[in-house]
């Protein structure tokens, strides 16, 4: 399931209450059958695809079951069209892999994660696992400030400055 992020309310004369955006994103695992050291293993690899939504994340990162070690992996910078890859694991049991989206410096949260859970398949069909992430967005300017605010020109102090 989705894990819930808690927000702490805007402080008075802060910035407009945030929006929480569903994002949606898909985690994908796929997995082919290999031989180590005689045994039958899976060799697997996970994407993370966020679309558009990859700009509002300073990282990605991949959680795995705690017999692997390391077991929590960077995805890196997503590729073209906002998909993160994992590099190709071994193993020869599932689990369940947790991603965290750590929020970048445009959300309103930034450094505060969230997360959502794959189950981890092991089949020649991709396992795929499509999730809506609660993402803290900052409110757009034109919806949170005076419009007057922002007509003063650039290296002119304001009226009240000057007396």
């Amino acid at each position: 399931g989705l894990h819930v992020l808690k927000l702490e309310p805007a402080s008075v004369g802060g910035p407009a209450a945030m929006a929480l955006t569903q994002l949606p994103v898909e985690i994908i695992n796929t997995a082919e059958p290999t031989q180590v050291d005689g045994r039958q293993r899976w060799s697997w690899q996970v994407a993370v695809q966020t679309g558009e939504a990859a700009q509002l994340f300073s990282k990605v990162l991949l959680h795995l079951h705690p017999t692997f070690s390391p077991n929590v992996h960077d995805l890196g910078s997503p590729q073209a069209g906002g998909e993160y890859k994992s590099k190709i694991f071994c193993g020869w049991g599932t689990f369940p892999v947790v991603v965290e989206f750590v929020l970048g410096e445009n959300c309103a949260s930034p450094g505060k994660s969230v997360k959502a859970e794959h189950q981890l398949k092991f089949a020649a069909e991709p396992a795929r696992t499509r999730s809506e992430i609660p993402v803290p967005l900052i409110p757009s300017p034109e919806a949170s400030a005076p419009a007057a605010a922002s007509t003063l020109p650039q290296g002119e102090p304001p009226a009240s400055q000057t007396a």
